[in-house]
């Protein structure tokens, strides 16, 4: 199989988890429990995604406490979790799977791929940042050091792809 396929197979699957999973798009009239004709801003949307249709987990979107994720073995997200500790590390893997051709295509594309590892590489040091006053987190320490190789090796690739290249050749012996 050929590993261009594999890695962009891998990103779709990322990014389809993501879509199923945390945007709410199917909507649920029974979530909306109103006495009167008016707009109940204090119970859900009736927003919920194809996750919680299908499997039971995932997200709902509400008037009042906006969204929220239910995750099995995890508890409940809200919309900064959901963002920070699966939106953003999905959709890092999913941008790594594609960094070749990401690359390739254009200047532009080049510096945005460099310039988003450059953000997440600054995130982590942000989340470092915030440990060291507050206390040590091991779910966010975790993710801080996820952020930062992957972020650091983006911004790399993209200013030096060719490190990255495996030759095959062998140096010339006079």
């Amino acid at each position: 199989m050929n590993p261009k396929h594999l890695r962009f197979g891998l990103a779709l699957v990322l990014v389809g988890f993501l879509f199923v999973f945390f945007v709410p798009v199917v909507y649920d009239a029974a979530l909306v429990q109103c006495s009167d004709a008016f707009a109940c801003p204090s119970n859900q949307a009736g927003l919920q995604s194809i996750g919680v249709v299908l499997f039971g987990w995932g997200a709902v979107y509400g008037f009042a406490w906006g969204y929220s994720a239910s995750m099995a073995y995890w508890g409940s997200f809200t919309t900064l979790g959901v963002l920070l500790f699966l939106a953003l590390p999905a959709g890092l893997a999913a941008v790594c799977c594609a960094a070749p051709e990401i690359v390739r295509k254009s200047l532009a594309s080049r510096i945005g791929f460099t310039l988003f590892g450059g953000f997440a590489s600054a995130l982590s040091a942000l989340m470092f940042a915030s440990m060291l006053g507050g206390g040590f987190n091991l779910a966010l320490a975790v993710l801080a050091v996820v952020l930062f190789s992957s972020g650091s090796n983006m911004v790399i690739y993209g200013v030096r792809p060719k490190l990255f290249q495996i030759t095959t050749e062998q140096p010339s012996q006079p």
